[in-house]
């Protein structure tokens, strides 16, 4: 698969994830927090860039409210997601054309 494949299916997935638990929380379909779950462990796969969207929510809920802060999150989130699996996809890639394609 085509790494801006890789880069685009890996950031929609916790784009779309988070802006539908948004929605719906914004909505009151009386969801329970333990569906929000999920994106605890979108925000931990993005590490090292959360550390940057927490420091941009602090001044975008300060600028924008809260709603503006959400919507930075996870945007943030979204890319720093993306950008990890596109950079694993990579060398995982490098190693394995590296170790086991024939050396010709």
């Amino acid at each position: 698969m085509k790494t801006k494949y890789i880069f685009l299916i890996s950031f929609s997935i916790p784009t779309l994830y988070n802006l539908f638990w948004h929605l719906a929380r914004y909505l009151n379909f009386g969801l329970s927090n333990d569906f929000n779950i999920p994106s605890f462990f979108f925000l931990m796969l993005a590490m090292p860039w959360t550390v940057f969207a927490v420091e941009v929510g602090t001044l975008a809920k300060a600028l924008l409210g809260s709603v503006g802060r959400n919507a930075i999150t996870i945007l943030i989130v979204g890319a720093g997601f993306a950008i990890n699996i596109t950079l694993m996809k990579i060398c995982v890639s490098w190693l394995y054309n590296k170790y086991f394609k024939s050396n010709t």
